[in-house]
């Protein structure tokens, strides 16, 4: 992978983390980004990004029928998670560094 495409998608996780970035605008990012390059940490980047975003859309309802927001340590793993790849991409890191250490 290209260190421009590396840093791109970094970037791109990293602002999804800090919800600098739509979430429309990082799936327009997102998708020209992994149809251009076909790495596996690609697919792990979207995989996570997507499991974050869906934490904001999942209307839990309440017995009051409101709808309540996300978990927030679910929400804080889920952006620890995206930097941890981000890290990985910016550093260099193989994907089965990055594998193992998600599995532990």
């Amino acid at each position: 992978m290209e260190t421009r495409d590396r840093v791109t998608l970094a970037a791109l996780l990293r602002s999804a983390a800090e919800q600098t970035i739509s979430e429309a605008r990082f799936w327009l990012e997102a998708q020209e980004l992994a149809e251009r390059v076909d790495e596996p940490i690609v697919k792990l980047a979207v995989s996570s990004a997507k499991g974050y975003w869906q934490l904001f859309q999942t209307k839990k309802k309440t017995f009051l029928l409101k709808a309540s927001k996300p978990d927030a340590a679910e929400v804080r793993q889920a952006r620890d998670e995206l930097n941890l790849i981000a890290a990985v991409l910016e550093t260099g890191w193989q994907l089965p560094v990055l594998t193992d250490i998600t599995q532990d």
